[in-house]
């Protein structure tokens, strides 16, 4: 978690950003509440309130969204944490794992690292067949 502390403390709190922050938050915030009303009739009312006062305080007096910005700037960051970690735990345990279970079932080595009795090195010779000068300029 000190992560997550030293991108908070770095967080930019200047008007300029706040007002970015509250336009942006606003705007989302009104958008949903108007989907919501178109949708649901009264259940968007409250969001469209809260977009509508975050556009407001953004426009005219910004800096009051500081402590707004850094509520959601902590909650984002700790739900960017854990999502993350969530993500790479998943896809570690449910594609990784399985493949390299699949692997050594079907005992496929996927790296040729056993040292041959009979040879001096590890070197792995190449055949020149195939092979052009072209090759060589465009290699990648």
């Amino acid at each position: 978690m000190p992560r997550i502390r030293d991108e908070l403390r770095a967080l930019d709190t200047s008007a300029r950003a706040l007002r970015r922050f509250g336009m942006t938050v606003g705007t989302a915030l009104l958008l949903l509440g108007v989907l919501f009303l178109w949708r649901h009739r009264l259940a968007g009312w409250p969001l469209a309130i809260l977009g509508v006062v975050l556009l407001l305080v953004a426009v005219i007096a910004p800096t009051r969204l500081t402590a707004v910005h850094r509520v959601w700037m902590t909650l984002a960051i700790a739900m960017g944490w854990v999502m993350t970690n969530v993500i790479l735990t998943i896809v570690f345990f449910l594609v990784l794992t399985p493949l390299g279970l699949l692997q050594r079932l079907f005992a496929k080595p996927s790296l040729d690292l056993a040292f041959k009795a009979g040879e001096s090195s590890y070197w792995a010779t190449r055949s020149a067949e195939g092979r052009s000068l072209a090759d060589y300029e465009k290699q990648y």
